[in-house]
């Protein structure tokens, strides 16, 4: 998972933090029962997964209180090497709780999504998709979100419109960098006077 990470998002903060940060990022998520993770397969090699949690403001608070500091060791290499921009990302991800869309309760965070470039175009991304909708639906969520950039990212924002997700909202970071947050009503959730979202 580590390794298909950092090929799918090679520029991105989280890959500068290192392999170290990313397997215990991982880990974290396969070992805890408020996560679902989910991997494609072909001939016994894995070619891409789907990770998030369930609840992510507790999720992202407990992961915090745990292994906060084992977070903190992982991230050093990068902090010593960069100190500004990792340091003040690095406060911004003390208080990060998922970014959840206001009014939805049982909305599950897919955190990340990535196939390697052989699978890419095989259909293995939009088959995890559905893989984290299902079971995201067979333990109580009503709705998936997520966030991507808006700007220069139109395959991205494409391929979760045809997996049936809705702009919610548009989210600016303190950094200025400016996401689509989008929803998906999971089949038979949807009640009276919950958001619909929107289209782009």
């Amino acid at each position: 998972m580590v390794a298909i990470h950092e090929r799918a998002f090679g520029g991105f903060f989280l890959t500068s933090l290192g392999p170290g940060f990313l397997r215990r990022f991982y880990l974290s998520m396969i070992g805890s029962p408020d996560a679902i993770c989910q991997v494609a397969e072909r001939e016994s090699v894995v070619d891409g997964f789907v990770v998030g949690p369930l609840h992510p403001a507790g999720y992202f608070r407990r992961l915090l209180l745990r292994r906060g500091l084992a977070f903190a060791f992982d991230a050093l290499p990068a902090l010593l090497r960069r100190p500004g921009l990792v340091g003040s990302r690095l406060i911004r991800a003390v208080r990060y709780r998922g970014e959840v869309p206001l009014g939805i309760p049982r909305a599950a965070l897919l955190s990340s999504v990535a196939v390697t470039p052989e699978a890419s175009g095989t259909g293995a991304a939009g088959a995890l998709i559905e893989a984290f909708c299902a079971e995201a639906a067979a333990r109580g969520a009503t709705h998936v979100y997520l966030t991507t950039d808006l700007k220069d990212n139109p395959a991205a924002n494409r391929f979760y419109q045809r997996h049936r997700f809705l702009i919610e909202s548009v989210v600016v970071r303190p950094d200025g960098r400016t996401m689509n947050r989008y929803l998906r009503v999971l089949v038979g959730a949807q009640t009276d006077g919950e958001p619909q979202g929107r289209s782009a």
